[in-house]
């Protein structure tokens, strides 16, 4: 079983999928997400980007990782989305840099519910001009 906290995306720059992680069917509760941007980072953007990041659950380890709609009950699934949050409080021309961001609640997950998922992975849906991004998962 893996501790908290786990890393779904690591270091990313580029669209795509992080590692997936196999939680073994294990009753978790969700503390805190971080997106932890490196200090360079930037994006392509005037604010911040909605919809930039993707949590999945599978009931396998195959998946499929990629569906349209949120559901539970099915073999996998959409749980949320995550902004990328950016600092430009002069409005600067972009790309602007990125701010560290923490969620003790994000949408589908309220604080204080209990998860059941026995993998889960993350997807970075929009690509940063520089730097890096990571996405921690920190539960009890």
């Amino acid at each position: 079983m893996p501790r908290s906290p786990i890393i779904l995306l690591d270091r990313v720059s580029s669209v795509g999928f992080g590692p997936v992680v196999d939680l073994e069917e294990r009753t978790i509760e969700p503390i805190l997400w971080s997106l932890e941007p490196s200090a360079n980072a930037k994006v392509q953007a005037s604010g911040n980007v909605l919809n930039a990041i993707e949590l999945y659950y599978a009931l396998d380890e195959q998946g499929p990782w990629v569906v349209d709609v949120e559901g539970y009950g099915t073999r996998c699934g959409r749980v949320f989305r995550l902004p990328l949050v950016a600092s430009n409080p002069q409005a600067a021309a972009p790309p602007i840099p990125l701010s560290i961001a923490h969620w003790a609640e994000v949408p589908n997950v309220p604080m204080g519910r209990k998860w059941i998922f026995p993998y889960l992975r993350a997807r970075l849906l929009v690509p940063l001009v520089s730097g890096t991004v990571t996405l921690k998962f920190f539960f009890d």
